[in-house]
């Protein structure tokens, strides 16, 4: 599965409130839709366009598809408070600072259990002298 990370582009905390105010408070029961949505997008580039008569197959499947698109903006503005949460996390995780006077100790072993899992030799200075 794909992470979505929209990087510098994330919605603002504004922009998701304001989406959640315009949306509602829709649910959508699984996401199984987000499937039925690429089946329906499928299905109108894959038929056959009458060259002159209004293609009513198309309307059909793109009022189906906007009648859902407000599931799909849900389904997003969840997706993008979750991240907001990760990144609020990460930004305020401080690593553990060793006390130990083998400040090394923990890092060495972790290394060698790495090197023993992987089989990759790190190119890491300390790694090296251990």
């Amino acid at each position: 599965m794909t992470k979505l990370d929209l990087g510098p582009a994330a919605l603002s905390a504004e922009q998701r409130a304001q989406i959640a105010e315009l949306i509602g408070d829709v649910r959508y029961s699984d996401s199984n839709f987000v499937v039925e949505l690429a089946l329906a997008a499928r299905d109108c580039r894959r038929h056959d366009h009458p060259a002159t008569a209004e293609d009513l197959y198309c309307a059909n499947l793109l009022g189906w598809i906007g009648e859902r698109t407000v599931f799909l903006l849900r389904l997003l503005l969840d997706i993008a408070d979750e991240n907001a949460v990760l990144r609020l996390r990460s930004a305020t995780a401080v690593a553990p600072r060793e006390t130990s006077t083998h400040r090394f100790a923990p890092r060495r072993d972790h290394l060698k259990s790495c090197c023993q899992v992987c089989g990759n030799h790190v190119l890491d200075p300390i790694h090296d002298a251990l």
